[in-house]
């Protein structure tokens, strides 16, 4: 592997190099040249570019291997080259075990080859799948970062050399064109005259563009990434690849201009694999949100919270249009549809989404539904089309390290693909979305479960309770339980309560009880009961009162209310009692108690903060207006005269003194425009105006003034 000039737009390229010359692997490689191009456009520094070069060196091997126009002409003797309907020439694949897997994938008995690249000149033509027919292969001849699958087609063509055994275990992760019938390959993607395709082409192609509203958000054919409705300009665009009315039109040029969901270039720019929905994605592309209302605050973190999505090893992508029922903007923008990714989970019977903590069961058939809790659909898919492997897997590095097998069951692909062209159309009746167990349904009152008969989820006004022998089904919601948050099923309170948040405490005992020591006991005294008590101790006094309540000082005959009394106190003993913050400090008007020096701390003064050196204290507006030595600054706030102008006695504001300490004379500043105080005895070269001096302080006043300042 070497680095090497290869011109401006190619990043890399292979060869063989040596290859055996025995009789029974005659022609076999097992020396080959990888060359990366030292001027290639990847950007080292863009999150997932180690990710992005490594599916690169993944093609270039795989040349090495035998897929190359040099391998299909000079020993498989399986590439035929013929005009097509439309008098273009191209290239075909037609080797036994691949016809044998083509034609089951497109369900098109009559296909004699597959069609490989016709574009891109010697390198790429010929040595490359068409795009057109495999896109998101990797083994197509341009980068196309919205997927990266390595199918049955390229592991079949490999085995077909006879020099390697492959394991197919993708798991029916290309998705691409399949079962759509030989109309797929041979006909037009979209009818030129009527400018429209057809429905089972709508999760491949789209006829439909709006450049005034921005691009439609939609999903990768193999639903591995969030992508976009994108149309290129291209001049003298040749008549086989005009498809829409404005002649200058085009999709993606590799997969001969169809109009295919691509990737946004701007998303591109800032990270490879910017709508992959696995851990490799790291963008909200994909997001009609993001890009048609940029004031939306909508990063990639924030639009998962109000939308339940997931990037992860098991997501894929769908259509949807949830928002988070709570979320202020919900009516809006749950009418707009979003390319969202989900974890799916696959059992023989059922495709099952994770939204948040909740699992939503598809419809097998696909189709609109609704999820509680959030406004707008969901599209899903049919089960057939995500559910085809044993193991789900969703990226190449993903498929590689699972290494998911077919299905050994034969199943039937009679799904039809829904898109955003349709998703509007699709407004279904209420479905009952539960997943198939043993009997056919769900226990009665369970919404979701799982084969087993073990509900995850409840109907409306019924929860999860575990019953006396174990078994878990659900009831309508009653007194008495609470929900334990590690598995959020309903289990009982202790004897006698009502209201609870775990099994050994009680919020709330029922009519005729009390609560003490950890147990709701019958009330005998009703006349020394208190209201808002929330516990008595063994001589029925109450010690603590319920929630937003509690004692004034040490009075336990009244459980006062906390945000309408005790604005003005603090509590030392978590809440139980609430003391005033003017016993401390007459000045105060909002205080804490500091566990750690065991005192009271003011936050808030009633009427004046003085600031000084000292700190910050709590006075009135008489006591600064009565003491020479402090000035007010503001109607809050008092400063220190002679910490604002050095040796002054008092002062109108921090600018100008009217009186100095014994042994200075005031002064005016004509740098700083500040009357100040300077030493009598000093030689002053500035002009001034000599005035008052008296006396500072007295030490008794001083003690006087911070007996009545309280130190925050």
């Amino acid at each position: 592997m070497i680095l090497t000039d290869l011109g401006d737009s190619t990043l890399a390229n292979a060869a063989a190099r040596g290859f055996q010359n025995t009789e029974i692997n005659k022609g076999q490689p097992y020396v080959g040249l990888v060359k990366i191009n030292i001027n290639s456009k990847i950007d080292y520094s863009l999150p997932n570019a180690k990710e992005y070069l490594q599916t690169t060196l993944i093609h270039e091997f795989t040349h090495i291997l035998g897929f190359s126009q040099h391998f299909f002409e000079e020993y498989y003797h399986n590439i035929i080259r013929k005009p097509d309907k439309f008098g273009i020439s191209r290239s075909y694949l037609n080797s036994t075990k691949l016809l044998a897997v083509a034609r089951k994938y497109y369900n098109c008995d009559t296909l004699q080859g597959v069609e490989l690249e016709n574009q891109g000149g010697n390198g790429t033509e010929a040595s490359h799948w068409e795009a057109r027919i495999l896109l998101g292969e990797y083994m197509c001849g341009y980068s196309y970062s919205e997927e990266q699958v390595i199918s049955e087609f390229t592991l079949a063509v490999l085995e077909d050399s006879g020099y390697y055994k492959a394991n197919y275990y993708t798991g029916g992760l290309m998705r691409f064109g399949k079962h759509k019938g030989c109309a797929f390959l041979e006909e037009k993607c979209i009818n030129p005259t009527t400018h429209k395709t057809k429905e089972e082409f709508e999760n491949e192609f789209f006829d439909s563009f709006n450049p005034s509203t921005g691009p439609d958000a939609s999903c990768s054919s193999g639903r591995q990434s969030r992508t976009y409705k994108i149309i290129l300009g291209v001049d003298n665009l040749n008549e086989e690849y005009k498809y829409f009315e404005k002649p200058e039109w085009a999709g993606y040029e590799p997969a001969d201009y169809c109009p295919t969901f691509m990737k946004h270039e701007d998303e591109e720019k800032k990270s490879y694999f910017s709508g992959h929905c696995s851990e490799l994605g790291s963008g909200l592309y994909g997001s009609k949100l993001y890009h048609q209302f940029p004031t939306i605050n909508m990063t990639s973190e924030y639009l998962m919270k109000w939308t339940g999505e997931k990037t992860s090893d098991h997501s894929f992508c769908f259509l949807s249009s949830l928002i988070e029922s709570s979320y202020g903007q919900s009516d809006f923008l749950s009418n707009l549809v979003k390319a969202s990714c989900y974890e799916i989970f696959c059992s023989d019977r059922s495709l099952t989404l994770k939204i948040f903590d909740d699992y939503i069961v598809c419809p097998r058939q696909g189709g609109k539904i609704t999820v509680d809790g959030y406004k707008g659909y969901l599209l899903c898919p049919d089960y057939n089309l995500m559910c085809s492997g044993t193991v789900i897997c969703n990226s190449i590095f993903d498929c590689i390290d699972k290494k998911s097998e077919i299905k050994d069951k034969d199943y039937t692909y009679d799904y039809e693909i829904k898109t955003t062209q349709n998703f509007n159309k699709l407004i279904s009746e209420s479905t009952d979305n539960y997943e198939l167990s043993e009997n056919g349904k769900c226990l009665q009152n369970c919404k979701h479960c799982k084969e087993s008969n073990k509900c995850l989820k409840c109907r409306d006004n019924y929860g999860l309770k575990k019953e006396d022998n174990g078994d878990i089904k659900c009831y309508p919601l009653i007194k008495g339980y609470y929900k334990n948050p590690e598995n959020n099923i309903y289990e009982k309170c202790i004897d006698n309560c009502d209201q609870c948040s775990d099994g050994e405490t009680c919020d709330e005992c029922s009519s005729g009880n009390i609560y003490i020591n950890h147990h709701c006991v019958t009330n005998d005294d009703p006349s020394k009961m208190i209201d808002n008590c929330h516990e008595y101790d063994e001589d029925k006094n109450c010690i603590k009162c319920k929630k937003n309540y509690a004692f004034n000082e040490t009075n336990r005959e009244i459980c006062y209310n906390i945000t309408t009394q005790f604005s003005q106190y603090y509590t030392k003993d978590d809440g139980i009692s609430y003391y005033p913050c003017s016993a401390e400090n007459p000045n105060c008007g909002k205080c804490l108690y500091d566990k750690d020096t065991k005192g009271i701390k003011c936050l808030q003064c009633k009427e004046i903060t003085l600031i000084t050196k000292e700190g910050r204290f709590c006075s009135t507006k008489e006591q600064i207006k009565n003491i020479p030595l402090y000035y007010l600054i503001n109607n809050t706030h008092a400063g220190n005269c002679s910490e604002a102008l050095n040796n002054c006695y008092s002062c109108e504001n921090e600018n100008t003194c009217t009186k100095c300490e014994d042994g200075y004379t005031l002064a005016f500043n004509t740098q700083n425009s500040k009357k100040e105080c300077i030493s009598e005895s000093e030689d002053s070269k500035e002009p001034g105006e000599n005035v008052n001096s008296g006396k500072y302080l007295e030490n008794i006043m001083l003690q006087f003034l911070y007996a009545l300042l309280l130190f925050i």
